[in-house]
């Protein structure tokens, strides 16, 4: 079967085309792969979502110091009251692990006193 739009065999027109789009397709899927991978890595959190990532509790409430703090009942307070509640700030290192992880306890943790002799890192 012939098309008037260069002779040329229609199934063999449709098959380098189909071709033609398989090649590209390919390509887009590495393409999108690797923005994937680096979107993982790079991708920034919302403003505030971060904010509580990063800083929620690892600073002292400096109202609660002063009997001051109207977040204590219920206790809502963005920053810690007790030791036990205080939170290391998550870093993360040159080979992109965190210097904890919350998967893995630490058994020399006290959880009364909230302090690990070992340090924060």
């Amino acid at each position: 079967m012939t098309t008037g739009a260069g002779n040329q065999d229609l199934p063999s027109r449709y098959a380098a085309n189909f071709a033609t789009t398989l090649h590209y397709d390919a390509k887009d899927i590495q393409i999108t792969k690797m923005a994937e991978k680096i979107m993982a890595t790079t991708q920034q959190e919302k403003p505030n979502h971060y904010n509580y990532l990063k800083e929620f509790r690892v600073e002292q409430c400096q109202s609660f110091l002063q009997h001051k703090c109207n977040q204590h009942r219920p206790f809502i307070c963005f920053n810690w009251h007790f030791m036990n509640q205080r939170r290391r700030r998550p870093i993360r290192k040159r080979d992109g692990t965190f210097n904890y992880s919350a998967d893995n306890y630490c058994t020399k943790y006290d959880e009364t006193t909230g302090i690990c002799p070992d340090g924060d890192e």
